[in-house]
């Protein structure tokens, strides 16, 4: 099943109070109402529920992830158990000399090409530019559909 998120139902931050989901909760029953939606009422009164519980006991939030707004909290100033510092590795293939990678680029490309070329056959060209009043699409024989 589909884990709900009740911010996101009712359309509010996640630290709206109990009283900004009450309001948001009468504006997305209207527009319920009105014009239909994604969500039923019985997920409207759920969500609901749940962000006033959570207003009452704000320890039951480790079910709904957040993410911060602010990437940076997550880089931390040094190094440390939780961020240790880069260790490199050992190179385990031999190394390339400029005319194998040469080499190597050259083959892609010509494999490009082939490839693009093959979808090209495929498809069907306009025979004199696309015309909104006359779409002649030419055929393998060049007459004209």
């Amino acid at each position: 099943m589909l884990e709900r998120n009740p911010y996101l139902i009712l359309g509010v931050d996640f630290a709206a109070s109990g009283e900004d989901a009450r309001r948001a909760f009468a504006h997305a029953a209207r527009r319920l109402r009105r014009e239909g939606g994604v969500w039923e009422i019985e997920d409207l009164n759920w969500a609901l529920h749940e962000i006033q519980a959570l207003d009452e006991s704000p320890a039951d939030t480790v079910t709904i992830y957040r993410v911060p707004a602010n990437g940076e909290v997550f880089v931390s100033g040094g190094t440390g158990v939780f961020r240790p510092a880069p260790i490199p590795l050992r190179r385990r293939t031999p190394a390339h000399d400029e005319d194998s990678l040469r080499e190597v680029r050259r083959n892609s490309l010509r494999e490009l090409d082939r490839l693009v070329l093959e979808d090209l056959e495929r498809m069907q060209m306009p025979v004199n530019g696309y015309e909104l009043e006359d779409a002649a699409w030419a055929t393998e024989d060049g007459s004209k559909t």
